[in-house]
């Protein structure tokens, strides 16, 4: 991977979330119909922030395991 700056990290994650904020708002949008503003409830936050925690432990979990594999296959290459 090559190493970037600062600037190119912000400028490329906001791109990124951008455009993937935006076609999940309309997929939202298309699936649940009605205007956010009218809709969002303190109880539909929660459940999203449950769902992140659930991803965010499962992703780092996921992450561990790949390192660990890595590090098996570049003993195995190793020897």
């Amino acid at each position: 991977m090559q190493a970037r700056t600062p600037e190119q990290i912000c400028e490329e994650t906001l791109e990124e979330f951008c455009k993937d904020a935006r076609e999940k708002f309309h997929k939202g949008q298309k699936e649940h119909g009605g205007n956010l503003d009218d809709r969002t409830s303190c109880g539909e936050l929660k459940g999203e922030a449950i769902d992140f925690v659930f991803y965010t432990y499962t992703l780092e979990r996921q992450v561990k395991e790949l390192k660990l594999q890595l590090k098996y296959y570049k003993g195995l290459a190793g020897r």
